[in-house]
């Protein structure tokens, strides 16, 4: 993730490493639940996937904006 400003507010770095973790361990889990759900309908699977792509984006605008002073 690239940073605007050479001074971080500390916790940052921590959130930066907390946010990869959750997203490291999201999309497996995500990826996982849609292939042995034989009952799952594309709509849901497909909708499972974007909340998770969501919730990435969401984090990574929360993390820009927590940036900029």
């Amino acid at each position: 993730m690239d940073t605007q400003h050479h001074d971080q507010a500390p916790g940052i770095a921590e959130l930066e490493r907390k946010a990869e973790e959750l997203f490291s361990l999201m999309l497996p889990l995500c990826e996982e639940r849609i292939s042995k759900a034989s009952h799952m309908s594309d709509a849901h699977a497909s909708s499972l996937a974007h909340a998770a792509m969501a919730v990435q984006n969401a984090i990574k605008a929360f993390l820009a904006l927590v940036r900029i002073r």
